[in-house]
């Protein structure tokens, strides 16, 4: 008996999982199972998952140069309803390191939402898209 309500918790919590999963990337509402991510290429040192935000956002960290089109990539940052509150730039500060990480960094200033208090700040560049949850002031 206890083997078949294991067997069921379990089968149960997998079940949970691919429908949050399914759900997440058919629906415009944010969700943490949406994020993409990709270390191997960027790395975001501010703000960090979950940091709570205001205007003017500053944008930092490092990329490899496959991120950068002319030293930039876009930068954007919704609301939890997938409404874009601002859009801008990231800059690569300094050299270009074409085997090695760039430094950049990109600032946006952006209205509160009216409602919700969740956001997604999306580092976007022609073929790829890195996510970071944040949380407004």
């Amino acid at each position: 008996m206890k083997k078949i309500i294991i067997i069921t918790s379990v089968l149960i919590f997998i079940a949970i999982i691919i429908v949050s999963v399914y759900y997440s990337s058919n629906n415009k509402k944010l969700s943490v199972l949406s994020v993409g991510v990709n270390t191997e290429s960027i790395f975001v040192i501010s703000p960090i998952k979950d940091s709570k935000i205001s205007s003017p956002l500053s944008v930092s960290g490092k990329a490899k140069s496959s991120w950068f089109t002319d030293g930039n990539f876009l930068l954007l940052l919704n609301d939890e309803n997938n409404n874009t509150l601002a859009e801008g730039h990231a800059s690569i500060q300094g050299e270009a390191s074409k085997d090695d990480f760039s430094k950049f960094l990109g600032n946006m200033e952006f209205n509160k939402p009216m409602s919700g208090k969740n956001g997604l700040l999306i580092l976007k560049n022609e073929v790829d898209s890195y996510q970071v949850p944040v949380i407004f002031k």
